[in-house]
Order: C-alpha cells, then sequence, then structure tokens
C-alpha cells in the first residue's frame, strides 16, 4: 500500500459533466473574447481583428452561403460583410447571436466530454454536426430574408428562440443516436 494522500476518483457522470461544461465554457467564451476585442469600440485590438477574427469569417461565410441559396430560389440578392437583402423585398441584418456559436460550443464540448469514442468517431461528429448546425442556420436565414419581412405572419417567440428550439432538438436526437452506438463506429 503506498503511503500518502490518496485522492477520491471522479464518476464517470461527473467526469463527463466536468469536461462538458469547463469545455462549453472555454468554447463559448472565447468566442464572446474573439468578438469583443475584434468589434470596433471597446476592448478593441487590432492584432486579434486583423488576424485572430474567425467570427468575421464564419458571418460571411455564412452571409455568402445564405445569398446562394436565395439565388437559387431565383432572387438577386445584395449582400455585404453584415447585411443580406433583396431589392424591395427585404433584408436581414446578420448578428453574432446569429452565427450559431453556442450550439455548436455546445455540440463540440459534448462530443469531446462523451467517453468511450475514438477521436476518429468525434471527429467526425464534430465535422458533420457543425456542417448540420451551419446547413440549418442557412436555411433559416434564406427562409427569413425570403419571406418574413413581407409576411403577416406574427410568432410569439424570435425565430432565434425558435431556431434554438429546433436545432438543440435535432442535436439531441443525433447525439442520442450517436452515444448508443458502438464504441468506435464513426456516425
Amino acid at each position: 500500500m503506498k503511503a500518502g494522500i490518496s485522492l477520491p476518483t471522479l464518476s464517470g457522470v461527473t467526469k463527463f459533466l466536468l469536461v462538458f461544461l469547463t469545455g462549453f465554457l472555454a468554447l463559448y467564451l472565447t468566442n464572446l473574447l474573439v468578438i469583443g476585442l475584434s468589434a470596433p469600440g471597446g476592448k478593441y485590438i487590432d492584432f486579434v481583428a486583423r488576424h485572430l477574427n474567425y467570427i468575421a469569417w464564419w458571418r460571411e461565410t455564412l452571409i455568402r452561403c445564405t445569398a446562394s441559396c436565395i439565388e437559387w430560389l431565383g432572387w438577386k440578392p445584395g449582400f455585404n460583410h453584415v447585411h443580406l437583402w433583396i431589392p424591395r423585398v427585404g433584408g436581414i441584418a446578420v448578428s453574432y447571436s446569429c452565427l450559431g456559436y453556442g450550439v455548436t460550443s455546445f455540440l463540440w464540448s459534448f462530443v469531446l466530454a462523451w467517453p468511450g469514442k475514438s477521436w476518429y468517431a468525434r471527429v467526425f461528429m464534430i465535422l458533420a454536426g457543425t456542417i448540420l448546425v451551419q446547413l440549418l442556420n442557412i436555411i433559416r436565414l434564406t427562409l427569413i430574408t425570403v419571406y418574413w419581412q413581407n409576411s403577416r405572419i406574427s410568432l410569439p417567440v424570435s425565430h432565434h428562440v425558435l431556431f434554438d428550439a429546433v436545432i438543440y432538438g435535432v442535436l439531441l436526437v443525433i447525439l442520442w443516436r450517436w452515444t448508443r452506438k458502438a464504441r468506435n463506429q464513426i456516425g
């Protein structure tokens, strides 16, 4: 028997929750930090804005992909680094909260924290899940840009809340199935 202090071991659930919550907070707060340091005003740091601002790339990619979908529907959209519009129809401002960084942080931290999966299975789920989240987001932004402006539809909740409910529901089903698969299967 070894002499000294014996540390208690963490149960599987406790370890999962600790890794999940730590990972989620790290990812989510990193996104907020990059937004805060790269947006003019406040604690702006030019180096972060020029070289580490993946948030601007994320938003521009989301806007360009949404504009492409709108073109496929037969409209001629216009866009810049923040706005997306259809002349004489309407448009939207794609704010930081439209990017889905919260749900993406949830997905990544859950997949990384879940025990018993190979790194290959984890990377596959992170990539597939991130693509799914962004595809659903593109569909949402397309529908809002094309139909919401001139619509008489009035929902009791914002489209952000509705999108979050749908995307978390879809993710919970996918993650439930993923956690039930054999240990090192990919999908």
